[in-house]
């Protein structure tokens, strides 16, 4: 291995993904949880990633990049199922041809990988295992720590305002939600 993929490999960032978890209240109790791509800095502080065409780090690149999901509450499924998983740039403020061709490549790298696990595995049983699968994608370095659930002072171990966790406790929050456990955020829409 040579020493400066060894240097990239340690510099990369430390990208992770912050959870959340809404309710409509318009159409009957539709949930959605998106996972927003962001970064923990050195200093331990949690970051979105601004697109530059400068900035050749793998979080700049994840500009706007979410995963995605809903679930019906009022489905006669028992616990209501998550559905609709998909991996995409939601809504970027401006996109040029650098930006379209990074963005082509985070693209590319996911479904890639989703594809791979499929020929390997069959489909995702749950939204956790397709997010997991999303994140090694995207380089994520800390699979056991990939997904940040906002959490008060109290439960806040170390300092970002997040409890970090696996797919498991994904897995475990999401469906606190669904059955009320946990506070969700209403909606309109």
């Amino acid at each position: 291995m040579s020493t400066d993929r060894a240097t990239s490999k340690i510099d990369r960032p430390d990208v992770r993904f912050l959870v959340h978890v809404t309710k409509s209240t318009y159409s009957g109790g539709v949930f959605n949880v998106r996972l927003d791509a962001a970064y923990l800095t050195d200093a331990n502080e949690v970051r979105s990633p601004l697109w530059s065409e400068y900035d050749p780090s793998n979080a700049a690149a994840l500009d706007s990049f979410q995963i995605n999901a809903q679930a019906d509450a009022d489905r006669e499924s028992d616990p209501p199922r998550w559905y609709g998983y998909d991996a995409v740039f939601h809504q970027p403020y401006k996109v040029d041809l650098g930006r379209a061709k990074s963005m082509a490549k985070v693209l590319s790298r996911v479904n890639s990988s989703i594809e791979k696990h499929r020929a390997q595995f069959g489909y995702e049983t749950s939204f956790s295992q397709f997010a997991v699968v999303v994140a090694k994608a995207i380089g994520v370095r800390y699979p056991a720590q990939a997904f940040g659930i906002k959490t008060d002072n109290a439960h806040d171990f170390n300092g970002t305002g997040y409890r970090w966790t696996n797919a498991d406790g994904l897995a475990h929050y999401m469906s606190e939600c669904l059955s009320g456990k946990q506070d969700v955020i209403p909606t309109r829409y």
